[in-house]
């Protein structure tokens, strides 16, 4: 087993915040359950995840495992601050979320694969706990065009491409200009 370890790639959002994960993690960082580690593994090979796509996806499932599986089912934690407690669980050097809602920012180096890291946070989710909606924000018209040419089906740098999950069934993928016309509903 590889028990090289690098930095976590959990950051805050707000800098103010200070790191959200600083901790040392390693190639042998466990899945909630084994049925997840399954799904983790799929998904990783599925995208060809690099280690720093790999290590977030993992420190996503542990977080998604407390924030929403902890106690109450497939439910989310009724309030933000059990869910900040749940967070702090997996990242204790976690101090807060610039919002009222749970938040976490994964910083990784340019040419990493952020797309891709998104695509394998979505179908993570989906997968493991039924979340069926998603919503991307796109900082600049530029990386908008590039964000709906990756998700849509049989382009070159498809984000779901080899998920077997979205193989006969592709998200359903609404964006500004078809918004009001109701697709998706």
């Amino acid at each position: 087993m590889d028990t090289t370890k690098t930095t976590g790639p959990l950051a805050a959002p707000n800098p103010a915040q200070g790191a959200l994960c600083e901790r040392e993690i390693s190639d042998s960082l466990a899945a909630p359950n084994p049925a997840q580690g399954w799904l983790l593994n799929e998904i990783r090979q599925a995208l060809s995840l690099r280690k720093p796509q790999a290590d977030s996806l993992e420190i996503l499932a542990k977080v998604a495992g407390e924030v929403w599986c902890g106690a109450l089912g497939d439910r989310a934690l009724p309030d933000l601050a059990a869910q900040l407690e749940a967070v702090q669980k997996v990242c204790p050097t976690v101090k807060g979320f610039d919002h009222d809602f749970c938040s976490l920012c994964f910083a990784l180096a340019t040419g990493v694969g952020k797309t891709r890291l998104m695509g394998a946070f979505i179908a993570y989710l989906h997968e493991a706990h039924g979340i069926r909606n998603f919503m991307v924000i796109a900082p600049n018209l530029t990386i908008y065009e590039k964000l709906k040419a990756d998700f849509t089906p049989g382009t070159p740098k498809y984000v779901f491409s080899g998920i077997s999950a979205f193989a006969g069934n592709p998200p359903i993928i609404i964006t500004g200009e078809t918004y009001q016309s109701g697709k998706g509903v």
